[in-house]
């Protein structure tokens, strides 16, 4: 498997198209395109292109916000966008409050001011079902090939330092390679595995990315272990339930027996 940074010479403005960046940064790059290859995006230059962008001193913070954004040392401003962009708030540390977005876990909403304008932030994209199936939509015809389309952001792992790439949307191959009902080494038959493929191609692609300077929002992987196909899937097609997602299940058992010992 090949994994291709496509750095551009310049740096994405708010309202600049992804795919007028990318088929730019192929020739510049030296890559042709294949059927099978999947365009790796970050997720910002897609919000450049949506113009998900807010300047911080455009933000009226509410009551609530001002509140909140002391118990967490943070500007009442961002407190104020994490309301608005989170679907349930579940708390947080100092500049860091855990949010529940478009069914995952994340830091603020996903809101983020690295590699945004000075005094403004970003915001997650909106709508990226349709964003990404038109996206490969435009790939396809303008190469004349079939490839697929991650869509990608930097996350945390509970209890590990640093980040890593995780996927939001992915679109002309399945998320989830399903191990259940095969047989391991010894002939052990699998009940549980499911193998995240697009967190795996996602944290592939982030490496190469970076988190600063880089100029690197595209990669494109090859040979990647995809079979290309006409889907789009985003957050709710890789959810795993509360219910039975280990973490959530095992912290509420033990938080339920040592209510005390915890307060």
């Amino acid at each position: 498997m090949d994994v291709i940074p496509l750095k551009l010479n310049c740096v994405a403005e708010i309202g600049s198209n992804v795919l007028d960046l990318a088929t730019q940064a192929m020739p510049k790059n030296g890559i042709r395109v294949r059927s099978g290859d999947v365009f790796v995006v970050t997720s910002k230059i897609v919000s450049y292109e949506q113009c998900r962008v807010v300047r911080l001193s455009d933000v009226t913070p509410s009551d609530v916000a001002r509140a909140q954004a002391k118990q967490y040392a943070i500007s009442a401003e961002l407190m104020e966008l994490i309301l608005q962009e989170a679907d349930v708030i579940y708390g947080g540390v100092e500049r860091a409050v855990l949010t529940l977005k478009d069914g995952m876990l994340t830091v603020n909403a996903g809101i983020d001011n690295k590699n945004s304008p000075l005094g403004n932030v970003i915001l997650w994209p909106e709508n990226l079902h349709s964003w990404i199936n038109q996206f490969r939509l435009k790939l396809n015809q303008y190469f004349s090939t079939k490839v697929g389309v991650l869509v990608i952001d930097s996350s945390c792992m509970p209890l590990r330092l640093g980040t890593v790439g995780v996927a939001l949307a992915a679109s002309g191959f399945k998320p989830i390679i399903d191990y259940r009902g095969t047989v391991d080494l010894y002939g052990r038959q699998i009940k549980i595995t499911q193998h995240a493929l697009v967190h795996n191609l996602a944290a592939t692609a982030h490496l190469v990315m970076g988190e600063a300077a880089e100029r690197t929002p595209l990669v494109l992987v090859r040979d990647a272990p995809v079979e290309i196909n006409d889907e789009t899937y985003v957050g709710a097609d890789m959810l795993m339930p509360f219910d039975k997602c280990f973490f959530v299940g095992a912290l509420l058992d033990y938080f339920r027996k040592n209510s005390k010992s915890v307060c």
